[in-house]
């Protein structure tokens, strides 16, 4: 493929993100959270992070290794994707065991075992919808993924946007109500993809070797490290949250607050990495050296104007926004909101040079960078929790995640000129 119509593909998939999202995110979602209060979104945002936790089983780097083999396999892939299903199947039903004990030894009520179960239900199902999408990205059927990219969060706007009309007034609704269209959502987005990629996958065990799995868990093994830190440094903080403060719901809400335009960021920052990794991984096996610096530079450069131009109107314009979402909100609020949208240069930079070493197999690397992630998030918010609480948290989220794109970015750098030059 060359530069250009790669770069074309990119442009597609930021165009739908950039038309679909903002209306899930500041029209739907919003409207949401505004109508179910502090309590009960916040509760709801606490379980999500812990669940997130437990959910790394779900990946366990299964998910980037499926993305870079399919890449690296080519017409070969077909013989290995039973084992792909099978350990998907293994590790969604490891994931609902891990939930299960968990709630059996929790004091808490019933009501709130419910809730928590339905959430990591959420969970699953969007799993099992990405899980799928990662043939569309390791087939290099770009354009479809493009599509895919924003599928779930249309029908979230059809599913949700239909609840808010059906009760209007907003009485009515309640927290499973937002759970439970989350959840037909992504199953009815798994049956239509799965569905259209019918000829593409195999789903059958008529190849089935032990030895295939066994070579896939040997060759996976660095990711689930990789995963399991990434998932614990980026979530704990909401989690340590909750569960350090008398009021820590509220606290969890606030943040919740300001993820809503900074998550939006860190979703469209995302996107370079979900064509870059299997471009990498391709051309790289073939190679392509100077075809992958290219292509890794110029999305650096792309990751690095967004995440700056949304800093800069977030600190210059950041009163105005809040107004808009949020009319009551407070200083406090806002001032969190200010010093978490930092965190959005690391993310993009950990997303493009993270793709890059993830591509070229340095897990070494990124075991000890996702490592230091850790460390630094947990000693951080043991200490800034209890001090400066919700404002504690995303200090710390800024810090880490500049470290950690740093990090990524000099290693990467030394990779990427070390080998052009040889």
């Amino acid at each position: 493929m060359k530069l250009t119509q790669y770069f074309k593909n990119l442009s597609l998939l930021f165009f739908i993100n950039f038309a679909i999202k903002p209306i899930w995110v500041f029209g739907v979602e919003r409207q949401f959270q505004l109508t179910l209060g502090k309590e009960a979104y916040g509760q709801y945002f606490e379980f999500l992070y812990l669940i997130y936790i437990f959910a790394l089983v779900l990946d366990l780097g299964l998910h980037n290794f499926t993305v870079k083999s399919i890449s690296e396999w080519k017409d070969q892939y077909k013989n290995y994707t039973a084992e792909l299903w099978l350990s998907k199947g293994i590790l969604s039903s490891l994931f609902l065991g891990i939930v299960i004990v968990y709630l059996f030894f929790q004091p808490s009520s019933a009501g709130n075992r419910f809730l928590f179960f339905l959430v990591a239900l959420e969970l699953l199902t969007f799993s099992l919808y990405q899980f799928l999408r990662c043939f569309t990205q390791g087939l290099q059927m770009l354009k479809l993924d493009s599509f895919l990219s924003s599928f779930d969060r249309i029908m979230l706007i059809v599913f949700g946007g239909g609840i808010l009309i059906l009760y209007q007034d907003g009485s009515q609704i309640s927290i499973y109500h937002f759970i439970w269209f989350h959840v037909a959502a992504y199953l009815f987005c798994f049956l239509v993809v799965g569905f259209m990629l019918r000829s593409k996958i195999s789903f059958t065990l008529d190849t089935y070797s032990p030895k295939q799995l066994i070579e896939i868990i040997q060759k996976g093994w660095p990711l689930i490290i990789v995963v399991l830190f990434m998932t614990i440094y980026s979530r704990i903080d909401v989690v340590m949250l909750g569960k350090m403060l008398p009021n820590g719901a509220q606290q969890c809400d606030i943040i919740a607050l300001s993820l809503r335009i900074i998550d939006s960021a860190y979703n469209v920052l995302a996107l370079l990495s979900v064509f870059l990794l299997p471009t990498v991984a391709y051309h790289y096996s073939e190679g392509n050296l100077i075809y992958v610096k290219k292509v890794v530079l110029i999305s650096f450069g792309i990751s690095t104007l967004l995440s700056l131009g949304l800093i800069f109107v977030s600190l210059v314009f950041g009163d105005f926004i809040y107004t808009k979402l949020y009319p009551q909100h407070t200083f406090y609020e806002l001032s969190v909101f200010k010093y978490q949208v930092w965190s959005a240069l690391g993310v993009g930079w950990m997303y493009v040079f993270g793709s890059y070493l993830t591509a070229t197999e340095r897990y070494k690397e990124l075991i000890g960078i996702v490592s230091i992630g850790v460390v630094l998030s947990l000693i951080s918010n043991y200490y800034f929790i209890p001090k400066y609480q919700a404002l504690g948290v995303a200090m710390t989220s800024s810090a880490v995640q500049l470290s950690i794109g740093t990090l990524n970015l000099i290693a990467a750098f030394y990779y990427i000129f070390r080998t052009s030059k040889g």
